[in-house]
């Protein structure tokens, strides 16, 4: 079995007929996947495009640099990265959205908790709101264009976190 180091994690390269359904194992795929089953591994690789007829269930992190495309439902414990689209039939678990809104720094949102995060700053919404409404100010002042964008991105950002505790709502998974 050919394996694969990426940032420290060693991957399994999967060649065709391979098994994937071992919570402990690491898998890369060079190649377009097209997988007839429920996925089941630690960490998922993918430099192509990947198709998964079953059920996907990641326990770490995911990179695919194609596009995916998930029959049944996913759930990923990790970071997921999709350069591509991503289309999941079933439901999809999701903690946290990082978006780029065109400002100075990325947002990070967590559906878990009322934290989100800008840039290295993690706040409350209430903190954040707050924050905005006293014109506070961190390496920005508060009339710069890319405050104000940081501003708009953060108000956007409290909208979705709203569609992302609705598309997680009463995930069920079935995965062995």
């Amino acid at each position: 079995m050919e394996t694969k180091s990426i940032h420290g994690i060693d991957f399994i390269i999967y060649e065709v007929g391979m098994e994937i359904n071992d919570i402990t194992k690491s898998f890369y795929f060079q190649e377009d996947l097209e997988y007839e089953a429920n996925i089941t591994c630690l960490n998922f690789y993918a430099n192509k495009n990947v198709t998964v007829k079953g059920n996907q269930y990641v326990k770490g992190n995911q990179y695919v640099e194609g596009y995916q495309d998930v029959k049944g439902n996913q759930y990923v414990k990790g970071n997921q990265y999709v350069e591509g689209y991503q289309d999941v039939k079933g439901y999809q678990d999701v903690r946290f959205i990082k978006v780029n809104l065109f400002s100075k720094w990325s947002i990070v949102i967590d559906r878990d908790t009322e934290n989100i995060g800008i840039g290295c700053k993690t706040k409350t919404i209430k903190d954040w709101k707050l924050f905005f409404k006293n014109k506070e100010t961190y390496e920005l002042e508060s009339s710069d264009r890319n405050y104000l964008k940081l501003e708009s991105s953060f108000k956007i950002a409290c909208e979705m976190k709203k569609h992302l505790i609705l598309m997680n709502d009463k995930l069920k998974l079935h995965i062995n």
